[in-house]
């Protein structure tokens, strides 16, 4: 069985490395990290560590996440919409009831929503990251505010 990752010569695998280095390059924070590796079920994975400043008042934080890539990525779900196929589990220690986050009994911790998009193009890296953005900052607002923008 080949892999997404395997196929066309492992094209696609480099692109989605190349998507994380180009976010990181714009992201351009001395502290940011990242990391690439395969977890026992042969998935892609992503670690990240990235320091945030929701505002100049706050101090910086640093907001880890471990990325997984399933399987059927980019993955056209029944519903022929895509975006179901890479898992953003935030490991940063977050405050409860926060309801952008999605319960995975497999494993074993929730992860980010993920925007869903007819466009298989928008099922990337570069892509997650800019939602994992917007979702640090949605998060920290509500962390202070209570309050949540995206509603």
């Amino acid at each position: 069985m080949a892999y997404w990752y395997e196929k066309e010569h492992g094209s696609m695998l480099r692109f989605e490395k190349e998507c994380y280095f180009q976010f990181m390059r714009e992201y351009n924070h001395p502290q940011q990290r990242l990391s690439f590796s395969f977890d026992n079920k042969k998935r892609f994975c992503v670690d990240i560590s990235l320091p945030f400043k929701i505002a100049p008042e706050y101090p910086w934080r640093t907001f880890k996440f471990h990325i997984v890539y399933e399987h059927s990525h980019p993955g056209r779900d029944a519903d022929g919409m895509f975006g179901g196929s890479i898992k953003v589990y935030p490991l940063t220690r977050l405050k409860p009831g926060f309801h952008h986050m999605i319960s995975d009994s497999v494993m074993g911790c929730p992860y980010i929503c993920q925007v869903r998009s007819a466009n298989s193009e928008d099922v990337n890296g570069y892509k997650v990251m800019t939602r994992v953005l917007r979702w640090i900052e949605v998060y920290c607002i509500w962390e202070k505010t209570g309050v949540d923008i995206d509603k």
